[in-house]
């Protein structure tokens, strides 16, 4: 149960550590979004928070957010804001306690995503944050997990019959597509490049391929010649399935037995040699080896409905006001 249980309760943590704070204890400020029994939550706070999902979508998907979606994300945010307010007003009813040392792990395993003390504070700087402020945040998510622990996760039990049950009853979740394993060389070649130009990484690929085919390691080529972030593994791409390739690329993949070499393919992406190191064939995916992903999946959703019940009797005794 150790793994699913952290699991479930990752579910309780709405934002990163990176949050700020939820709201402001005693006198109302300008510019408020809501109240929760009389705790603030500012119109600022949803601003940053917006802020982040924004940066993060830009950073993730290199565009930014849909100005249609602005309204539907700042309400996701604001009422995720709410259900935060209440879970942690009422571990602190319920005088939850969350020791010292539990935050400075929290703390030091989220500098430890760093690279560098230095690079930690300049991403705190730029959050506008002090550790006094992370320090607290972390606090309060910490004091509800306890919560949520305490509350909820002995309600999340997912039976054998219930992960067969779905298993059963969604098979093409467990249909798996025929894979190969594949390696490959890339020499860049834009589609816009000269002829010249083109006609060199050709080469320069073709005489790779002659060094290959006298017995030079692949692996070893591909680590210093190919121009693909996989050269550091050795031109390794793993399993590919149909479908998830450009065309060239997989119908050369897919006509090689394990151990065979390509010859030259050309995709807009430029020259290739490719490696086919194993092959699995398409196959339903048995039960057995489904049923933990199965379980946590069933658990996930559990946990959530069980949460969202929580935080609807706390809304339901409490008193939220949104402006």
């Amino acid at each position: 149960m150790g793994k699913q249980r952290i699991l479930y309760l990752s579910f309780a943590l709405f934002f990163t550590a990176f949050s700020g704070a939820l709201a402001v204890e005693g006198e109302p400020v300008m510019g408020k979004a809501a109240s929760v029994n009389g705790i603030i939550i500012s119109a600022d706070e949803v601003n940053r928070h917006m802020l982040v999902f924004e940066q993060h979508i830009l950073s993730t998907q290199g565009k930014a957010l849909r100005p249609d979606m602005v309204p539907v994300l700042r309400n996701r945010i604001l009422n995720g804001l709410i259900d935060k307010e209440l879970l942690y007003q009422e571990a602190r009813n319920q005088k939850v306690v969350v020791e010292e040392k539990a935050v400075r792990d929290r703390i030091n395993a989220l500098k430890g995503k760093y690279p560098s003390e230095e690079t930690f504070q300049d991403e705190m700087r730029r959050m506008n944050l002090s550790e006094e402020s992370l320090r607290s945040q972390i606090r309060k998510d910490l004091t509800i997990q306890q919560l949520l622990e305490k509350e909820i996760l002995g309600k999340v039990s997912i039976s054998d019959e219930d992960s067969k049950s779905f298993y059963d009853s969604h098979p093409e979740f467990f249909e798996e597509r025929e894979k190969v394993r594949a390696s490959h060389i890339l020499i860049k070649s834009e589609v816009e490049s000269d002829p010249v130009r083109k006609e060199e990484g050709k080469k320069k690929l073709e005489a790779i391929r002659k060094r290959i085919e006298k017995g030079e390691d692949f692996a070893s080529l591909a680590k210093e010649f190919s121009q693909c972030p996989s050269a550091e593994k050795g031109g390794d791409l793993e399993y590919l399935e149909r479908g998830k390739m450009v065309k060239p690329f997989e119908d050369a993949a897919f006509s090689l037995k394990p151990g065979e070499l390509s010859d030259i393919v050309v995709t807009p992406f430029g020259f290739h040699l490719i490696k086919v190191t194993d092959r699995t064939a398409a196959r339903k995916v048995p039960y057995e080896e489904s049923k933990e992903k199965i379980k946590q999946h069933l658990g996930r959703i559990k946990f959530t409905e069980e949460k969202d019940a929580f935080v609807g009797n706390l809304k339901n005794k409490g008193k939220v006001e949104i402006y």
